[in-house]
């Protein structure tokens, strides 16, 4: 029996018995200061880690005193805990393992007298605020020494009351606690330092109260005694408590009305009939309460609140934080933001004829704010004729579908959407309102701060008002006035389109010398300004704009295969596959460089000028079919006719595999008149085309063929079209779903995931923790890769763990994931495709490891490669590459690309020293980013004829495993 309590003090005896087995029963984690458990969730967790040696307690305990007995010791160190806890102080990690086998004691077996004693101790607290509850504490754990307070808590005392059995008298004294006949005035001023001299007890324990209180206004609700008069006076004596429990009523934060539970739609009830009550003599004793109740929904708020603006002769109201704000106007705004488009026609021409009867000032003040009763607002100010335009706001700054904590407006971020107006809908909305009736509604909802003042500033810019502001901004590189630079009216045609384009390509560009953040958002809003350019401009989309100025402006500059004379010498510009290149002649022979003559003429400077401009547009062509190959957008006849246009789009389009409407696939014929199918026959051309994914193919099944095919024809791809990665859902997945956990778990560097996510991209918000999301607008999903360890930002951290991957509507309230088989394939695919690239490179080891998927088609590649040149001697087995070479066996890493000789000596082959020109090798797609594979096809190769190996230090270690 250990005993601690020194020079005769007799402390009670259960105390002595928990400590005499406490280390025996209890795990160390248990006994730490600060204390991380909870008596509540020990109780209610079956399987919860202490609870094994919560009941062990209990079963000693119990084998040694009777149930009635044991309440009552149990209680008597339980209520009054600084004798105890004081004298124990030299063994404070044995401190909150008593406790919590106390406590389970008078939960089991609670004396007769539980409830007195707990009001005693709750009223004691609630007189005494500002004491403490048990003794702080000096604790040292290692070098580190801190004061820390043990349980019980004041959480601790009235979490009781929702454990103990729910007899009369504790459901009494629930109802006098909630209803604030516990509470008691401070007696004497707060300590140095300490909270700001409040009034009453509660109010020094609004932390715990907020945290119980819930829980126990449910258990007089399923006893039946939860009345409207206990719920307002609860709701008066504390006020945040309620509002907290009135916000887990209101549907928009947790689900639906019809999904709310018994006890939360009685709670909505009670909140909306209190905040009624509250409205009918608004003043500033009870205006901060009235914005407590959460979820107030109906028309009857917003007509007394026009009554009360009416009256006060108030003037403009203020959306922005009015939650936090002091005035009767912040709870004005709260009673009109419970505003409701009307249900019948009947009901709409009552709230009008309502509203007809205060100010139109009062009206214009209310209609931002009460924007969900638009029509009947603006049919009572003689403003019908502006709804489409308030329409077009709510829709564009995302007011409709915002949940409370969502941020609405056009902002700066990396989604290449959020800021691209309905062209020509807010054109004609403005033209409907009429200039003076536009401007004044523009000016209302800028003034209210309902978040939508970005979204003004772009509807201003398109009718022509905002022009100084949008110039002023593009200096400062101001993504707002950039994304509005597109819908500034075009005064000169197609000239200044061109314009726009080039500047626009230009502040993206230039956005790469920044941070990835802001990389990321600046690229977006240029997305977004050329998006709004391409529909002021009378284009279908960007990519159509895209197509049309590349095709003007290079018809402006030099074109392949056109020949110069410069300084006595040919130079010309020429195609070598995708990539834009100068050759220069003399006497019909191609020099290996450009001569110093010819460098500094300003000819030459045009033309290596014009270089650029076409290489960046092969990256931007490049990129723009490979997206619409992953959404499957379509392309016209007319599209196919602008994009062979572009000599660079012609090339790229002529080498990739079309699927017209019909399912057929085939290759754009010479002539563009046709498809040319696998067998070399002829298909006419049937617009709409789409650029196959290798899902059409797989589909079709002759992915394999077609592989077989443009290695055969030597056909080089703008990027990996029928070689690409494939990723079909598993059943492994479809047992998960709606979450895929293919790639969690591993153990990536933050920094260089979150890079690889932005270039893919994927937008990088923070939040609680960082969760990387894509927008697959073709499909309206959002694709969200969890990393569970993440901080507020993915690289916060040095190192993350991937976690699962999911797929939720991109618009609406809901935010459920959908099922991993409703995902379009093509889509899947692509998500999974980015997720693995991620994994696979960003590897804590700094290692590359392919997936499954990177294995099968790197494989098939190598396979296909060498079945074409004819080399019988190398098979592909699983992750590797095995040849029968002439001086030995040997196994080549399909990743890697590491070697060893049959059966396990390793073989070093340095790039640069084989004899082979890894960047001179065919592969069939142009994919500058992923030379390794080229590495790999080469090292292949070169072992596959090592008889013609002259290189002496690869000779020397074959010759060294032949020896011996």
């Amino acid at each position: 029996m250990i005993r601690l309590w020194p020079f005769g003090h007799r402390e009670p005896a259960i105390t002595e018995e928990i400590l005499g087995w406490a280390d025996e029963v209890w795990p160390a984690r248990a006994r730490q200061l600060p204390f991380s458990g909870s008596l509540a969730w020990i109780l209610r967790a079956e399987d919860h880690p202490w609870r094994g040696a919560l009941e062990e307690s209990l079963r000693r305990l119990e084998a040694r005193w009777s149930p009635a007995e044991l309440g009552v010791l149990a209680a008597e160190p339980y209520f009054d805990p600084f004798p105890w806890q004081e004298r124990l102080s030299q063994h404070a990690h044995l401190i909150p393992v008593t406790v919590t086998v106390l406590g389970a004691c008078v939960v089991r077996h609670p004396p007769p007298d539980i409830d007195a004693r707990l009001e005693a101790r709750l009223r004691a607290i609630f007189a005494n605020p500002y004491a403490p509850v048990t003794p702080h504490l000096q604790v040292r754990r290692g070098e580190i020494e801190f004061t820390t307070q043990p349980p019980p808590t004041l959480e601790d005392y009235l979490a009781l009351l929702t454990l103990l059995e729910p007899t009369l008298a504790v459901l009494d004294l629930i109802e006098r606690l909630v209803m604030g006949d516990l509470d008691a005035p401070v007696n004497g001023p707060p300590p140095h330092g300490i909270g700001r001299g409040a009034a009453h007890g509660y109010e020094v324990h609004l932390g715990p109260l907020n945290q119980q209180v819930p829980a126990l206004l449910e258990r007089l609700f399923q006893h039946g005694r939860l009345g409207y008069e206990v719920f307002a006076r609860a709701a008066h004596c504390m006020p945040f408590a309620i509002g907290n429990l009135s916000q887990r009523a209101d549907p928009r934060w947790r689900a639906p009305q019809a999904d709310l539970s018994p006890f939360l739609r009685t709670v909505r009830d009670y909140s909306g009939r209190l905040a009624w009550d509250l409205a009918q003599d608004l003043s500033e004793d009870n205006y901060h309460l009235l914005k407590q109740m959460r979820g107030l929904r109906g028309n009857q708020y917003l007509v007394q609140a026009a009554r009360l603006h009416d009256r006060l002769r108030l003037g403009r109201l203020v959306w922005k934080d009015y939650r936090f704000s002091d005035g009767l106007e912040s709870g004005i705004v709260h009673l009109a933001a419970a505003a409701v488009e009307p249900a019948s026609a009947e009901e709409h021409a009552q709230l009008v004829a309502d509203l007809r009867q205060v100010r139109p000032q009062t009206l214009k003040a209310l209609l931002p704010i009460a924007w969900r009763a638009r029509a009947p607002i603006l049919d009572a100010l003689g403003w019908s004729h502006a709804l489409p335009l308030v329409e077009q706001i709510v829709s564009t700054a995302g007011l409709e579908n915002a949940g409370p904590l969502d941020e609405t407006d056009v902002r700066s971020s990396a989604d290449p959407n959020n800021g691209v107006l309905d062209v020509a809908a807010v054109r004609a909305a403005l033209a409907q309102a009429g200039d003076d009736t536009a401007r004044q509604m523009l000016a209302l909802f800028r003034s209210a701060q309902v978040g939508a003042r970005n979204t003004v500033r772009l509807i201003e810019a398109l009718a022509g008002w905002e022009r100084a502001w949008v110039e002023q901004g593009l200096a400062k590189r101001n993504q707002i006035a950039v994304k509005a630079f597109g819908l500034l009216p075009l005064e000169r045609g197609a000239e200044e389109v061109a314009e726009r384009y080039l500047f626009l390509r230009a502040f993206a560009r230039e956005a790469r010398s920044f941070g990835p953040q802001r990389q990321a958002s600046e690229q977006a809003a240029a997305q977004v300004a050329l998006a709004n350019l391409a529909q002021n401009a009378g284009y279908p989309d960007v990519v159509r704009l895209e197509w049309a100025m590349e095709a003007r402006l290079g018809s402006a500059v030099a074109q392949p295969g056109e020949i110069r004379s410069i300084e006595g010498y040919e130079v010309e510009i020429a195609l070598d596959g995708f990539r834009p290149e100068i050759r220069v002649r003399r006497g019909g022979r191609i020099l290996k460089s450009v001569p110093a003559a010819v460098r500094k003429s300003p000819a030459y400077a045009e033309l290596a000028d014009t270089i650029k401009q076409m290489r960046d547009q092969a990256a931007r062509l490049r990129a723009t079919l490979e997206q619409m190959m992953g959404d499957g957008a379509s392309l016209t006849a007319e599209d196919i006719a602008g994009i062979q246009r572009l000599p660079l789009g012609r090339a790229m389009l002529a080498s990739l595999v079309l699927v017209d409407e019909t399912g057929a696939l085939g290759m754009l014929a010479d002539d563009g008149a046709a498809l040319v199918t696998l067998d070399g026959g002829r298909l006419p051309l049937r617009a709409p085309l789409r650029v196959a994914h290798p899902y059409d193919l797989y589909q079709d099944g002759s992915l394999g063929e077609w592989q077989r095919a443009i290695v055969r024809r030597r056909i080089v791809q703008p990027f990996a079209q029928v070689f690409r990665e494939l990723y079909l859902l598993t059943p492994a997945e479809q047992g998960t779903s709606p979450r895929s956990r293919r790639f969690a778990g591993q153990p990536l560097d933050a920094a260089v995931a979150s890079r690889l996510f932005q270039a893919r991209g994927w937008e990088m918000g923070q939040d609680e923790i960082a969760r990387p999301r894509k927008r697959l607008a073709s499909a309206s999903l959002t694709a969200v890769f969890e990393f569970p360890d993440a901080g507020h930002f993915l690289a916060e951290h040095p190192a993350v763990t991937s976690g699962e991957i999911w797929f939720e509507p991109s618009h609406g309230m809901a935010r459920d994931p959908v099922p991993l088989a409703d995902v379009p394939p093509r889509l899947f695919s692509e998500v999974m495709r980015d997720a693995d690239l991620v994994v696979s490179v960003a590897q804590r080891d700094g290692a590359v490891r392919l997936s499954p998927e990177g294995y099968q088609r790197r494989g098939e590649l190598v396979q296909a490669l060498l079945t074409e040149l004819g080399l019988p001697n190398v098979t592909v087995d699983g992750h590797f590459a095995r040849i029968q070479g002439r001086r030995a066996d040997y196994r080549v890493h399909l990743g890697s690309g590491a070697i060893h000789i049959e059966p396990g000596n390793h073989l070093c082959i340095v790039p640069a020293s084989w004899g082979t020109d890894a960047d001179g090798l065919f592969l069939p797609f142009a994919d500058e980013g992923d030379r390794q594979v080229s590495i790999v096809v080469s090292k292949i190769l070169l072992l596959a004829q090592d008889d013609q190996i002259t290189d002496p230090t690869i000779l020397a270690q074959i010759q060294r495993v032949q020896q011996g």
